[in-house]
């Protein structure tokens, strides 16, 4: 319906890689080699452009980070099934759930946790001073080094941008804790929040015309970027933009 009610190609694009567009023209990541958008918040995801060219995958699903495997000692059990994914620990939605299964561990399922405590209220805790909650934040903080240092050692980039209510309401308990817990073995490259508000994914206040030709051209003026979410062999023609679809986001032309 898109496609012919704006007559230009139309596709579907996750939030984070259209957040890595937004970061990469406006953003000031146009002058990375490989930038890695990531963001914690209902889940965990991220959207990667490596010399020029927007990581897709073969069926694109590249980025899927949230379910790297972190740990096999609470084997906290993911939306997709799976135990021990980074999103299940350490997203919004997760967060609650690692701290029932910390909390039950260290006191031996003798005193449960509220259930029905939020990430936002755990975290608000740690930040005035709970000394349950601050010794949760840095099981937290561990979880999160071992995630973001898979996603050094997979991409090696030279720019990582984070991004997420997660991670902009609590940047130091998070976002500072979660770099501190590294482990270097690579390179460690620059990582830092977003300067977009959250709004990088937000289509053509993030990106403007896009011809879809294969590659990203970098333009300091970033006025009219060339870039295409196809890989090479499915080239096509036309201008495409960029606007969001709830957790989705659709490429088309007004």
């Amino acid at each position: 319906p898109l496609a012919g009610l704006f007559h230009v190609p139309a596709v579907m694009l996750s939030d984070c890689k259209a957040g890595v567009i937004g970061e990469y023209f406006y953003g000031g990541a146009d002058s990375a080699h490989t930038v890695v958008y990531l963001t914690i918040s209902t889940g965990i995801g991220a959207g990667v452009i490596a010399n020029g060219s927007l990581l897709t995958g073969t069926d694109g699903n590249a980025g899927e980070i949230g379910h790297i495997i972190v740990d096999t000692s609470y084997d906290v059990r993911c939306g997709c099934g799976g135990l021990g994914h980074w999103e299940a620990y350490a997203s919004g939605t997760g967060i609650p759930k690692f701290f029932h299964a910390w909390h039950a561990k260290k006191c031996s399922g003798r005193c449960p946790a509220k259930a029905d405590i939020s990430a936002g209220q755990i975290l608000r805790a740690a930040e005035i001073g709970s000394p349950l909650c601050c010794e949760f934040v840095e099981a937290l903080a561990t979880i999160n080094g071992r995630g973001l240092s898979a996603v050094i050692n997979a991409y090696n980039p030279d720019l990582i941008i984070l991004d997420g209510p997660i991670v902009r309401n609590y940047p130091s308990l998070v976002a500072g804790k979660m770099i501190a817990s590294i482990e270097r073995y690579l390179r460690v490259p620059e990582i830092r929040i977003t300067t977009l508000d959250g709004k990088a994914p937000l289509g053509r206040r993030s990106c403007r015309s896009i011809p879809d030709h294969g590659t990203v051209t970098r333009n300091p003026s970033r006025l009219k970027p060339e870039f295409n979410i196809f890989p090479e062999s499915r080239q096509r023609t036309g201008i495409s933009f960029i606007i969001p679809y709830t957790e989705y986001t659709i490429t088309g032309e007004f």
